[in-house]
């Protein structure tokens, strides 16, 4: 029993006596860290304030590239972005956009009977605009991924009706005495049966192509080509990665 507690002295000894080697090691980690951080100050003071300035851009930078680029991309490293129809809808979710303001500059002729025979009473130059649109939402998309081929699905063109700038008519001779009514009615037949609609949905639907490729290219740049077709095309084809 002597023995047995001779022994339990001595391991609590021992024990002390680690205790006390951890505390003295912790006591001088403290004051090599405080040494370290006064000599890092000292060292700073010493620093003209341009130096200092440059040395805080430097680390912000540093900081800046490791989360912003380094980090997500150790992240992201084992996961793949799919492009989806929903991805690319999203791009050209614009409510309404007109693609093309055309304008027409035409004359008009008002005729009139003098006793038995027809004649020019005036002629009237005018100006008019037509506005060609489209509804963005009504585009759809399909994905072929085997091939790499982005397909947008494009409506036609709305054309509205000729309007009058009102500022802008002429008369020949100047001095006619005209009736803006009737003034307005010739011109408005005129523009109507002389302004070429096809033309006007040929200039929107490729301003509206140019538009698409704008708005879709930093999704599909390098990677897919860009395909166009009518919306009547349009079978509600499935997205495999949506």
């Amino acid at each position: 029993m002597e023995h047995s507690k001779h022994e339990r002295g001595v391991q609590s000894e021992c024990t002390s006596g680690h205790d006390e080697r951890v505390e003295v090691s912790r006591k001088e980690a403290v004051e090599a860290n405080d040494k370290w951080g006064k000599k890092v100050a000292k060292f700073f003071g010493k620093l003209s304030t341009k130096v200092k300035i440059a040395l805080v851009v430097v680390i912000a930078v540093t900081l800046v590239g490791f989360f912003g680029f380094i980090l997500p991309s150790m992240l992201d490293n084992d996961e793949t972005q799919y492009l989806t129809t929903s991805d690319l809808k999203s791009a050209v979710d614009i409510d309404s956009l007109s693609t093309v303001d055309y304008t027409y500059h035409g004359i008009v002729e008002k005729h009139g009977r003098f006793l038995w025979m027809d004649r020019v009473e005036y002629r009237v130059k005018y100006e008019a605009h037509i506005r060609a649109s489209f509804t963005m939402s009504d585009i759809q998309f399909g994905i072929d991924e085997e091939n790499k081929v982005v397909t947008a699905y494009l409506p036609k063109a709305q054309v509205g009706e000729p309007q009058l700038d009102n500022s802008k008519f002429g008369y020949l001779p100047e001095n006619a005495t005209a009736d803006i009514k009737d003034v307005l009615s010739l011109c408005r037949k005129d523009a109507a049966d002389e302004v070429d609609k096809k033309e006007i949905k040929k200039q929107a639907d490729a301003s509206l192509r140019d538009t698409v490729k704008a708005l879709t290219l930093p999704l599909i740049e390098g990677e897919y080509e860009l395909d166009f077709k009518p919306l009547a095309d349009y079978k509600g084809e499935a997205d495999s990665n949506a």
